[in-house]
Parts: structure tokens; C-alpha cells; sequence
């Protein structure tokens, strides 16, 4: 696994826990707003009725799923997290964290890089190509901690 596949791993478990804590969102929504079944109507075939217990269930499920999948992510953010900070410059640091750990755009890391005066004038001003430039150097300094660890792994068994 490359760097940037291990630390995309962060943007995408993120992307599915918000997908996911939408999903039950509505789910909850779906609950507050149920009627009471009007029996003087005539029945419809098809479909399968739902009543709340099984709304419930689907509820208590989607949250159990959340759940295991915030473990997930916390593990391997923690992780990503030690093997950034033995990164020296801090400005590969900030960028490798504003974007996997914190799954910022690039627009945002880039004007989070760039520092200002109380006059409003830059003191520090980086350009896309320096601030890619340090996310590729980050991505070798991962592939090296990961290369290093996949050694120890396999001199292990």
C-alpha cells in the first residue's frame, strides 16, 4: 500500500461516516414524523409495510455500523497521526494533517498556510506548486515509515 492510499483511507472513511450519519438522520426523522395507520382506507397491495419497531431497528443498526466505522477511523487516525509528527519541517506536517487527518481542500490548506499581519499583509506567502510540493514530500517521509514498518512486520514472523 502507497502513502497516499494509506492516508487516503482517512478521507474516505470520513466521507462514508457522513454519509452514513445522514442516512440515520433521516432515519430518525422518518420516526418523529409517523402517522397512525387509518384503517377506513382501502388497502394497498405491494410493497412491505413498515411499523416503528422495525424503524427501530434499522435506527439502532445504522448507529452500531457509525459506531464501528468512528473506531476505525479513530485507530487510524491516531496512527497517521504518530508517523506525521516524526515529519520535521512542520510545514509538510501541517499540510499532510490539514488534508487526511482533518480532510481539509487544498483551496483552505493553502490559505491556512500563508500568514498575515495585523495589517493584512503577508508576512508568509506560499504558491499551490510549493504547497503540493510539500505534500509529495510528506507522501515519500509516510512511504518510508510504512516501508520501515512492513520490514519489521515481516522480520516478526
Amino acid at each position: 500500500m502507497t502513502a497516499k492510499e494509506y492516508l487516503n483511507q482517512l478521507r474516505t472513511i470520513d466521507l462514508r461516516l457522513r454519509t452514513m450519519e445522514s442516512e440515520l438522520k433521516k432515519l430518525r426523522s422518518d420516526i418523529c414524523n409517523l402517522r397512525a395507520t387509518d384503517y377506513s382506507k382501502d388497502k394497498i397491495s405491494g410493497g412491505q409495510p413498515m411499523d416503528i419497531s422495525d424503524k427501530v431497528i434499522r435506527v439502532i443498526d445504522e448507529k452500531d455500523k457509525i459506531t464501528a466505522e468512528w473506531n476505525t477511523l479513530l485507530l487510524l487516525r491516531n496512527e497517521a497521526r504518530g508517523y506525521i509528527n516524526t515529519i520535521q519541517d512542520y510545514r509538510v506536517r501541517h499540510v499532510l494533517i490539514e488534508r487526511y487527518i482533518d480532510c481539509r481542500a487544498w483551496d483552505y490548506i493553502l490559505d491556512s498556510m500563508n500568514i498575515r499581519n495585523s495589517d493584512g499583509e503577508y508576512i508568509e506567502k506560499y504558491t499551490p506548486r510549493q504547497m503540493y510540493r510539500y505534500h509529495s514530500l510528506g507522501l515519500k517521509e509516510i512511504q518510508e515509515i510504512l516501508d520501515k514498518k512492513q520490514v519489521n512486520v515481516s522480520k516478526c514472523h
